[in-house]
């Protein structure tokens, strides 16, 4: 792959992004409001819901398709998980990788627990971290500006 095409991939991957962050964002603000409480109605679990998995999907998204993309356009060898954050962290994109770690985390307990009492399970970690990832997306914007 040339410098080239993996800065036109870099490109498409940042809007799909951008497409990821709209949706989550949307879910952010609609969930927000919501008490913290033993029990949600439908409509909430819906929400909810809808919320978990966009935040599991950005949370791929940005680690695997956005930061490894960074990583080939910089001729980085991509190594491991631990790496890539790692670059990451020096780029200035994310201040800590333990921050990072914690929401792979959050993403992992999303994805493989499911019923109503876990969706709801981790709506108050949600509504805590989404604002860090709303921050990573504009460092990571900010920081690819110069291949735009």
């Amino acid at each position: 792959m040339t410098t080239q095409e993996g800065i036109n991939i870099l490109k498409e991957n940042l809007d799909n992004l951008k497409d990821a962050e709209k949706w989550l964002r949307r879910s952010y603000e609609k969930c927000k409001p919501l008490p913290d409480k033993d029990k949600f109605d439908d409509d909430d679990y819906d929400a909810i819901e809808a919320f978990s998995s966009r935040f599991a999907r950005t949370i791929d998204y940005l680690i695997h398709k956005v930061f490894k993309n960074i990583d080939r356009v910089e001729l980085e060898d991509i190594g491991t998980l631990i790496d890539v954050v790692n670059r990451a962290h020096k780029r200035g994109i994310i201040d800590d990788p333990e921050e990072v770690r914690e929401l792979k985390e959050l993403r992992n307990q999303i994805v493989h627990e499911y019923g109503e009492t876990d969706i709801t399970k981790h709506f108050n970690d949600l509504i805590e971290k989404t604002p860090e990832i709303f921050d990573f997306i504009k460092r990571t914007n900010q920081y690819c500006s110069k291949y735009l």
